[in-house]
């Protein structure tokens, strides 16, 4: 069982990964396949030269312990779902815990503060006296066996406890079961495990916790054992007011040790004191919002609800100074990310161009005549790290799964799949240099540097080079979801596609928020606007050639574009150009078209074989951003191929494939057709690119870290085991990289659920939530940063609106119960929260924000939901109402980096749908829906972004979203990459710049 990934355990249980293991057990990532969750499966390793009855005599054992630990029902004890024999060992099943071991955090970031160690003391004490009350004693207690998830700590590995009333000694075959380090003199002694045995190993563990050692060292088994029956614990130097505590449970005698009474006072002495809680002050103005100018007048005083739903039990929140966690067990690709604002202007499409200073950087983008740049936006010190959009909306939620793909629209909503495979984009950092747009008369493109450093690939070429020739090696755990442009829907596949394709038009080569400029690639110059905005006229340049040598023309590009319309033969892909481009037609793609040449599209027309002329209904700000879309590739009509035109698509870029092996290989080579001369945009620097796929995200990391891969193509983020490492090793930080991703994780308040419909309930909500603790939840600084508003720095319309304090990171809860006050619920009220069930962060933020909202009085309760029922769960309006949701965790990103992209499925009222609705509070403000309208009909993208502005402080000042998080990934590159660079076009490295320096 243990190498028999994929293997079905019991009937049910699905093996996917190895996440860990220990002496006693090897601990998988596993599917239960017949409720759809993600479990943690672990088989027992019993030792070795056991005689067969021996073996029996332990299997019945540790299976009947097991069912009882399965008993336990505690939110500090990890919860058993089942226990399960296969092939001669018990194995047991339990939930998936995200999250990092004492153990690692020690080891990782060094000892811990004394007053949070004292709380994780109190939370472990909490645990095991419900352990010991049902009469199981843990037995190997012991800093691995602590997980820290959040604010969560949970207690787990009862798979070899020992139930005190038992008969039968585990121990009979003179096998010693437990870590010698923490185990009690009393078990060292060959006595039973007690309840005061699990005491010993607590102090020794928190010992371990503060001093960043184990209380009782030696060169060998044999003096451990004497140090620890005979010798006293080591000095404690770092403990402080703990120090009475770890003595009282490190005495050897259990009789007189301290009990679990006795523990909880002098632990709870040694953590830090409550704040005193002021008076309940009138609410104030914060910032002077929108919703500040007419305040609405406090309802009477209503009396506390008489039967809240009690809240899960949490440790108190962690303290500023405590080491953030780093998951252990995050399924792959696990996307906690989040960035800081990025200060300046946002970029639009066609500005005026500007000169470059690094010689490898693609020419100025062309000039715009109605395009006119924004005045700067001022910065605050609190400005960090760029970001960008590369995760697309569906992506996001369905990646890798590819599930619901029929029933998702252009845009959907982020269901955490930082965690599944899902979100083949995804970690963060707090010293992430800003990613700052061009100002008047600068590069825009950046600057250069030799130095490798944490975070040189932002905003900055890192090791610039003109050097052509070796092969570009990725990787990736997950698969590209199509090689046809026009099914294609990845963020990373679209990254890939600069390689093979050119569009009509593309981001720029630059970093940063300079890179989400839109420039021409198959065009020759900016559209020719006229009509008022409804038609724009593209020329291409001329001389552009397929793989095969055969011209390009306007209407390969037309066709290219109409297959995209057949999304039953074709589906996939975005149908952005479908929405713009049908304008009732109904047409359904080339494949059944009447027209003799297949080009049946009315809205598109090819005057000449270099001209194409785009009309539409009425104008549309953002379909320069369309214009960059796969679906804009030109496709020969005489080598299409349908639905198997992604096994070897014709190339119009500088590189075509060599070979194809869907799911495990591609290797693309240079096209001896394409011509530098007519592509100022990519490098083409490798001969070759090679990409690899198919193994664990483990091993992709472990190949980055070998030098054997350049970068995983996806830049999800490094599992929980590398992004240790690689965050302890300043040799190897200072080849990775933070960048944000563009998608925004909230919690969606719903006025239509009581008392939200009173928007200081709401604001109570706002203020009282604890953002740190919620970006602890998700991993820890390098997962993110605190959001502000409802518009990530990515897209235009940003700027540094924080209309209740967000982003300081700090809960207020004199303002939040000030608020309570004015709703009428001065005591607080219940709440009930959807989660979705399959995704252990968003599970742990949730329990996290359920512990600050409890501070006020705010009772939140959890209901789960599947991703695969969430368009007639959340996603309908009428079931969220009938099941009281009145908070909805969730989250989002844009297809292309523009306000309106990011808003308007969130905030339109006309886009609420009776199911697949994403707009959760259900915002139907007439003002809001105008400005939705007066942007899209502006060719002025600087009037638009003022209009997306004026959209998102609104929606923000409304309180009918929480924002908590923008999203990081934490990436490794090859120290041999040159012209590396994040682009906030697609949140990752730039692939088409990348090229190798030893030429291997």
């Amino acid at each position: 069982m243990t190498d028999a990934d994929g293997k079905l355990i019991g009937g049910r249980y699905r093996l996917i990964e190895p996440v860990g293991r220990g002496g006693m057990g090897r601990v998988w990532r596993g599917r239960d396949e017949t409720l759809h969750r993600e479990v943690a499966v672990k088989e027992i390793l019993f030792p070795a030269g056991l005689e067969e009855e021996q073996r029996e005599l332990l299997l019945q054992r540790v299976m009947r312990e097991a069912r009882v630990a399965a008993g336990l029902n505690h939110p500090g004890i990890i919860t058993v779902f089942d226990v399960v024999e296969q092939d001669g060992a018990p194995v047991i099943v339990m939930e998936f815990v995200v999250g990092t071991s004492l153990a690692a955090t020690v080891r990782d970031h060094g000892r811990l503060p004394a007053p949070r160690v004292a709380e994780i003391g109190l939370a472990v004490l909490d645990a095991l006296g419900a352990a010991h009350a049902a009469g199981v004693v843990h037995r190997d207690l012991k800093p691995d066996n602590i997980l820290l998830s959040g604010n969560r700590v949970v207690l787990t590995d009862f798979g070899i406890a020992s139930i005190a009333d038992a008969t039968m000694s585990l121990t009979s075959t003179g096998t010693l079961l437990g870590t010698p380090a923490y185990m009690a003199p009393e078990q060292l002694d060959g006595k039973p495990a007690s309840a005061a045995s699990d005491l010993w190993s607590l102090g020794a563990t928190l010992h371990t916790a503060v001093e960043g050692e184990a209380p009782f060292a030696a060169g060998t088994l044999t003096a451990l054992y004497v140090a620890i029956l005979t010798q006293p614990p080591r000095p404690s130097r770092h403990a402080g007011p703990l120090a009475p505590a770890l003595l009282g449970l490190l005495v050897k005698d259990p009789g007189l040790r301290l009990n679990a009474e006795q523990a909880v006072r002098t632990l709870t002495a040694a953590a830090r004191p409550a704040p005193a809680t002021p008076p309940v002050p009138v609410p104030a103005p914060h910032q002077g919002t929108v919703r500040d100018a007419v305040p609405a007048a406090p309802l009477p005083a209503a009396p506390a609800p008489a039967t809240p739903a009690p809240p899960v039990p949490l440790a108190p929140p962690p303290l500023p100074s405590t080491p953030p966690p780093v998951p252990t067990a995050t399924p792959a690709h696990g996307q906690a990310q989040v960035q800081a604002p990025i200060p300046g202007p946002a970029p639009v499409p066609f500005p005026v161009p500007v000169d470059s200073p690094n010689p490898y950087a693609s020419p100025a983008p062309f000039p715009n005549p109605y395009a006119t740049p924004l005045p700067p936006v001022l910065t605050s010190p609190q400005a960090a790290a760029s970001g960008g959009p590369g995760r697309r909306r569906r992506i996001l939620l369905f990646g890798a799964l590819g599930v619901l793909a029929a029933v998702v629209p252009a845009s959907v909503l982020v269901a955490n799949l930082l965690e599944k495979k899902e979100d083949p984009g995804g970690g963060g950092g707090t010293s992430a240099s800003p990613s700052l747009p061009p100002s008047p008369g600068a590069s825009g493109g950046g600057t250069g540097t030799t130095t490798a450093a944490y975070d040189a690939a932002i905003d900055q070429v890192l090791n610039p080079s003109g050097r052509k020739g070796g092969t570009l090696k990725l990787g990736s755990s997950t698969d590209l979801d199509s090689l046809d442009p026009a099914r294609s829907y990845y963020g990373y596949a679209w990254n890939f596609q600069r390689f093979y394709v050119r569009t009509l038009f593309a981001y720029d080569g630059k970093p940063g928020r300079a890179g989400t400029v839109v420039v021409p690639d198959l065009a020759a110059a900016a559209p020719d606007v006229s009509d008022g905005g409804r038609t724009y006229t593209v020329r291409l340049r001329p001389g552009l050639k397929f793989e095969d040598g055969t011209p390009i023309t306007a209407k390969d590009v037309k066709y290219g574009i109409e297959r995209s319309f057949d999304q039953e033969t074709l589906d996939g892909g975005p149908t952005l150009l479908v929405d713009q481009l049908d304008q009732g037609q109904g047409y359904r793609g080339p494949y059944g078209d009447g027209d003799p040449d297949k080009l049946g599209l009315r809205s598109v027309r090819t005057p000449d074989d270099l001209t194409l002329v785009f009309t539409l209904a009425k104008p549309n700000a953002d379909f320069p951003y369309l214009l960059t879309l796969g679906a804009t590739a030109p496709v020969p009509q005489g080598a299409d191929t349908r639905d198997k035109y992604a096994e070897k698509p014709v190339s119009s870029g500088p590189y075509k494939f060599r070979a194809v092996q869907t799911g495990k290989s591609y290797e693309l080579e240079r096209n001896p057709a394409w011509d530098q001369a007519g592509d100022p945009l990519r490098k083409a620097l490798p001969d070759r690119i090679r990409l690899t796929v198919g193994t664990s995200a483990d091993e992709i990391d472990s190949r980055l870290l070998s030098g054997d891969l350049d970068l995983d193509l996806s830049q999800a983020g490094l599992q929980s085991a590398a992004r240790a490492r690689v965050l302890a090793d300043p040799a190897l930080k200072a080849n990775a990289d933070d960048p944000a991703t563009g998608a925004l994780r909230y919690v969606a308040l719903v006025p239509a659920v009581a008392p939200f419909d009173n928007q200081h309930c709401r604001n109570a909500v706002l203020y009282a939530a604890d953002t740190t603790a919620l970006q602890t939840a998700r991993g820890g600084p390098e997962s993110g940063e605190p959001a502000g508003s409802m518009l990530p720095p990515t897209a235009t319309g940003w700027d540094e609106y924080d209309p209740y304090g967000l982003r300081d990171g700090r809960p207020d809860q004199a303002k939040a119960k000030a608020e309570l006050a004015a709703c009428g619920k001065p005591a607080g009220f219940p709440v009930t929260m959807a989660v979705r069930a399959n995704s252990p962060k968003e599970q742990a933020a949730a329990l996290t924000l359920q512990n600050s909202l409890k501070a006020v009085g705010i009772s939140v309760s959890i209901d789960t939901y599947q991703a695969s029922e969430l368009s007639a769960t959340i996603g309908s309006p009428s079931t969220v109402k009938a099941k009281g949701y009145g908070m909805i965790m969730s989250g989002w990103s844009a297809d292309y980096p523009a306000g309106g992209a990011f808003l308007q499925e969130i905030a339109d009222g006309r886009r609420i749908r009776d199911t697949g609705n994403y707009n959760f509070p259900g915002i139907n403000d007439p003002e809001i829906n105008g400005w939705f309208d007066q942007a899209a009909g502006q060719t002025d993208q600087a009037k638009a972004a003022d209009l997306y502005r004026k959209i998102n402080h609104k929606v923000t000042d409304g309180a009918y979203y929480l924002p908590y998080a923008v999203s990081r990934a934490l990436n490794y590159r090859n120290p041999r990459l040159t012209n590396v660079y994040v682009t906030d076009a697609y949140g990752g490295v730039d692939l088409q710049a990348l090229g190798v320096s030893d030429g291997n």
